[in-house]
């Protein structure tokens, strides 16, 4: 029986339709991420909760015992909700206008929006902040966020936003549950184990077929190992998506921490 040489095989491989094939898909691959990131986006604007907050956090026992005065007038629960509003669209919207809608028995305080530059317009009736703007650019081009900030007296729960114009619409993204962060962290684990497995054979499978041992520094081990990153793609996305969420500076407000 005729044991062919690893290295004639792998010379063998390069010379057959596999790796125009791979070269191929690698190239349609990055042509579809620049058609997805040039392509026209939908007009929307996106409202992302960002934080929110109490300044009593105690025992209820307690917490009837403490008296708390806002501009001279008492007040029972002192809260704050800090949003940012931009524009996911391709083109710009004029005059937009949003409402957040707090619950009944909350009473609004006071709002901030920042930058100032942004020359956004705030009405205040009881629980319903009225926010409207001259004009939002989009952000992938613009790098334009608005943040609102809103000081209330009162549960910050729920919050419900409305809105909405003449080919726009608006897209509300709230804080995430103690639950759904959880389900977040085991389904991160599971893809983190499963593109480590898939990384894993692949690596076997290549050392059994080229001979190519998974811990060799050559051309031809990074050339046949490539394929094999692939799998670690997602976590890469993951991971550059969950940064830049957690690089969101802190906003300013009014509840000292």
């Amino acid at each position: 029986m005729l044991h062919q040489n690893p290295t004639q095989t792998w010379w063998h491989w390069l010379y057959t339709n596999a790796p125009a094939a791979w070269t191929s898909a690698i190239i349609a691959i990055a042509t579809l991420l620049v058609v997805l990131r040039t392509r026209r986006r939908p007009q929307r604007i996106v409202i992302r909760e960002i934080s929110r907050s109490s300044l009593i956090r105690i025992w209820p026992s307690v917490r009837k015992n403490i008296r708390i005065t806002y501009g001279g007038d008492p007040i029972n629960t002192l809260g704050q909700i800090d949003v940012e509003v931009s524009n996911e669209g391709s083109e710009f919207i004029e005059q937009p206008g949003l409402n957040l809608i707090l619950p009944a028995e909350t009473r609004i305080l006071g709002a901030h929006t920042d930058p100032e530059d942004a020359n956004a317009q705030c009405l205040t009736d009881k629980n319903i902040l009225s926010v409207r703007l001259p004009h939002l650019n989009p952000v992938h081009e613009h790098q334009q966020l608005v943040t609102v900030s809103v000081l209330v007296d009162g549960p910050t729960a729920p919050l419900k936003i409305t809105g909405g114009g003449q080919g726009w619409s608006i897209r509300y993204h709230c804080l995430p549950t103690m639950k759904q962060q959880f389900w977040s962290n085991i389904g991160r684990i599971a893809l983190y184990l499963a593109s480590m497995f898939m990384m894993l054979l692949y690596l076997r499978w290549v050392d059994k077929k080229f001979g190519i041992d998974p811990w060799e520094l050559s051309w031809r081990s990074f050339y046949t190992g490539a394929p094999g990153l692939i799998s670690l793609l997602p976590v890469l996305v993951l991971e550059i998506w969950d940064k830049r969420k957690r690089s969101k500076r802190p906003l300013g407000g009014w509840a000292d921490y």
